[in-house]
């Protein structure tokens, strides 16, 4: 009988090590995996004019767009796209604006980033006659995964026509 017991403690004894052997390899899996965030700061919050490359005057907005990897793990970031929100209602879908996938595929070393200026002009971001509601960044990962940034609200100074002179 009393075999009986010791075989019993020993097999609970295993199964709660094993229990704690899972436990920490999950918290080290969440410690050591890909964290990526997509950082975006307003360079200027109105239009700022500029000359093209014709030489015809525009306006444009500057960002600058931060990946940062919180994770220990290198990850890939495949694109980074630039959507606009144009109505309130949610079935309306988002529009994707030209000419925002610059970025060519990158690798984002573990704790570290990449930062890239973002130069959007305002027609790129008008809609029908009057600016977006909201815009967000993007950014696809090279398994698959979408991680988006912060919305970035109101884009004062946006006019349908030609672009006044600086």
């Amino acid at each position: 009988m009393a075999a009986d017991w010791w075989a019993r403690g020993i097999a609970m004894g295993a199964a709660g090590f094993a229990g704690l052997n899972m436990i920490v390899s999950a918290k080290t899996y969440l410690r050591v995996r890909p964290k990526l965030k997509v950082k975006t700061e307003r360079r200027s919050k109105h239009p700022v004019p500029q000359i093209n490359i014709e030489g015809n005057p525009r306006s444009a907005y500057w960002f600058r767009l931060r990946l940062i990897n919180d994770g220990t793990t290198p990850l890939g970031v495949e694109r980074v796209e630039l959507y606009t929100r144009d109505s309130r209602w949610p079935f309306k879908r988002l529009r994707l604006v030209k000419g925002t996938r610059t970025l060519k595929p990158v690798t984002v070393d573990g704790l570290s980033g990449v930062i890239y200026p973002v130069v959007l002009t305002s027609k790129s971001l008008l809609c029908m006659g009057r600016g977006p509601l909201y815009a967000r960044f993007y950014a696809t990962l090279t398994n698959g995964q979408t991680v988006r940034g912060r919305r970035m609200w109101r884009f004062p100074g946006l006019k349908e026509g030609p672009e006044p002179p600086p």
